[in-house]
């Protein structure tokens, strides 16, 4: 089923939105060098045909490669999805959002970036500086989306939403699509030497990724 954000909500839980949260206040459930860990553990020890690998770890290929992605644009592109967090033990744990947090983390100075959190109605008033999200078009308007904006989620065991996306004709080349985003690793890695490894550093590196389109 599709839900909107104020069904997602129903009486339980409340949305918050706040512009500008410092990167560095965030705890991401996956970090960079996890990811290049899996990878390289991967090429190492089981092969480079990555469709033999486990689905897991061919996301954790396709996110490499998204964070390089991500982050060769964050000059002329920046960050406009809201990261998604809840709070666990006084911490802004992230629930969606994980690669662009890895891209941002890359530059010297990460600065701050958009951040929703959905929190039972009970602890809302913890967050009255922030901004309160009630419906789908309350959030397209926090975060600069037209009315042509779609907005996906989905909600965990709990109901709380643990999941979501927004974006709209601007973002609809940010290769949403998994598959793609493996194929194109694949001809990357395919055109390296067999001694090729990964690193934190590599996803600094400038790199055509068009050329790997096809």
């Amino acid at each position: 089923m599709d839900y909107t954000i104020e069904q997602a909500l129903g009486t339980e839980y409340a949305m918050f939105y706040h512009s500008a949260i410092p990167v560095d206040d965030l705890t991401p459930v996956c970090t960079l060098q996890r990811v290049v860990e899996v990878v390289n553990n991967e090429l190492q020890y089981n092969n480079r045909n990555l469709l033999s690998w486990t689905a897991m770890k061919q996301d954790e290929a396709a996110r490499l490669m998204r964070a390089n992605w991500i982050y060769q644009r964050l000059g002329t592109e920046p960050i406009r999805k809201p990261i998604l967090v809840h709070q666990e033990q006084n911490q802004l744990v992230v629930d969606c959002g994980d690669t662009r947090l890895m891209a941002l983390n890359l530059l010297l100075d990460p600065g701050t970036v958009s951040v929703v959190i959905v929190v039972p109605v009970a602890q809302a008033k913890e967050y009255a500086d922030w901004r309160q999200i009630h419906t789908n078009r309350d959030l397209m308007r926090a975060t600069g989306f037209g009315r042509g904006a779609g907005i996906a989620l989905r909600t965990g065991a709990t109901g709380a939403i643990e999941w979501l996306e927004i974006g709209d004709h601007t973002t609809a080349h940010h290769l949403h699509d998994v598959d793609q985003r493996i194929a194109m690793m694949q001809r990357y890695i395919d055109a390296q030497e067999d001694t090729f490894k990964f690193s934190v550093d590599w996803a600094r590196s400038y790199i055509n990724w068009d050329i790997y389109t096809r």
